[in-house]
């Protein structure tokens, strides 16, 4: 056994850790091991328990796992990077690995779509047309019944309608309302079975079969229109549903019983926009924006506001939390100001504003991997264009301009994406009455 690695912990004086992954030595430092603390390999050499497993006689302590893809792993640990140049397979196979080592944020990296052509060769594959007269207010991607890759958009004509990806065909109209509806999201409720819930200005929201179109359940108890919705799963596994209102309140239900369970209610101004996420410490968060002009931070679960993020950020037109290339929670939202703004949820540092937009931005996409294995994220305005980042920098990677012959379908304000069944990502996006699928 090396003289520098002591019998009880296999860490050598300086620092430096012998490893055995499936039979192949590898040799790191405890630094990288525990640089995320709450991962099985950092709980492993973190000093508060004995180190598991079995030690060789050179001091190497062994992991019975593959040892195909560690040294992944291991710069993950490093310096929280992925090489250029993974396959599918391997993605796959590391993200198992990633799952069983507990590393939250390679897991997350490795889920995020991936686009497989460099993002200045995304073309429009294909139109889905709308009614010329009505508006389309949202889109979210859903896996259909047969497998299919759907979309369902949310109009002003009062419906939502189900498409099929792929081929662009209409699958089926859901009367969604009595007014026009303003926002989708879609969950897996706690029987298991899929969902789409829809919000409106007649001051409900309703929750549907996608696949079949009946009606589930409604909920109603706003006072004003509501304008936004996000799903989490509780600490009791509950599935709840929250929504946000021209009413100045934030309404938080249970989407099996349809029981209001709490009220927020510290806005100043009708609440637009809300995203769903688990912070940093594993509290089970909600961020929300305004009219007020203010980002709060709440904690679902006791209904108390967290923090408040100020900045200039006039009236929010999108919310998305994302985990950036190194690993941190952070949150972007788009407003008025022309600009995309991005906060470090973890710390208290000012905010790294971008962009610089010819016109209103109307939405962010959710994070996604370009082949350069950048975390990035798409913004659309009023200017016509789908612009793409990398929301670490904030470098603009491409812009894609509309075709302005027609005004209003060149006029883009929502954006989503997706991937295939093989795992590829596209982007979808929506003007008034056309919704594009990119890739």
């Amino acid at each position: 056994m090396d003289s520098g690695v002591t019998s009880s912990s296999g860490v050598a004086g300086n620092g430096v850790v012998k490893l055995n992954v499936g039979g192949t030595s590898f040799t790191t430092t405890l630094t990288v091991l525990t640089s995320e603390p709450d991962s099985m390999l950092g709980a492993m050499f973190s000093g508060r328990h004995a180190t598991r497993g079995e030690k060789l006689e050179d001091g190497s302590i062994v992991i019975n796992r593959p040892a195909r893809l560690f040294h992944h792993v291991l710069a993950w640990l490093r310096d929280r990077t992925l090489p250029k140049q993974l396959s599918e397979e391997e993605r796959q196979l590391l993200l198992i690995e990633a799952n069983y080592y507990c590393l939250q944020g390679l897991v997350w990296r490795l889920k995020l779509p991936h686009f497989t052509k460099p993002l200045r060769d995304i073309r429009c594959l294909r139109e889905l047309t709308e009614s010329d007269t009505e508006t389309v207010a949202s889109i979210v991607p859903f896996l259909g019944s047969g497998g299919q890759v759907c979309l369902a958009s949310a109009s002003s004509d009062q419906t939502v309608k189900v498409w099929n990806t792929l081929t662009g065909e209409l699958y089926h109209t859901l009367a969604g309302g009595t007014s026009c509806i303003t926002t989708l999201v879609v969950f897996t409720s706690a029987e298991d079975r899929p969902c789409l819930a829809s919000a409106s200005y007649d001051r409900t929201i309703k929750i549907w079969n996608p696949y079949n179109g009946e009606l589930l359940r409604t909920l109603a108890s706003h006072t004003g229109y509501v304008y936004s919705l996000a799903v989490f799963t509780d600490a009791k596994k509950q599935i709840c549903l929250a929504s946000g209102s021209q009413d100045k309140t934030i309404k938080l239900w249970d989407t099996s019983t349809g029981e209001l369970l709490r009220t927020f209610a510290e806005h100043t101004g009708p609440v637009r926009y809300l995203v769903a996420f688990i912070g940093a410490d594993g509290c089970l968060c909600l961020a929300s924006s305004g009219r007020d002009n203010s980002v709060n931070i709440w904690d679902s679960s006791t209904g108390d506001l967290i923090r408040t993020l100020w900045g200039n950020h006039p009236n929010v037109s999108d919310l998305v939390v994302f985990t950036s290339a190194a690993g941190q929670l952070c949150l972007a939202s788009v407003s008025h100001a022309l600009t995309i703004t991005t906060w470090n949820l973890a710390t208290s540092d000012p905010p790294r504003v971008f962009g610089g937009f010819a016109d209103d931005v109307y939405a962010l996409s959710s994070t996604f991997i370009d082949v350069e294995k950048q975390v990035c994220i798409a913004s659309v305005s009023s200017d016509a264009t789908i612009k793409m980042w990398n929301v670490s920098t904030g470098e603009l990677l491409n812009t894609v301009y509309m075709d302005k012959s027609d005004s209003l379908a060149s006029w883009v304000h929502c954006i989503t994406v997706f991937t295939d069944l093989q795992g590829i990502a596209y982007l979808a996006s929506a003007s008034y009455h056309k919704i594009r699928i990119w890739g």
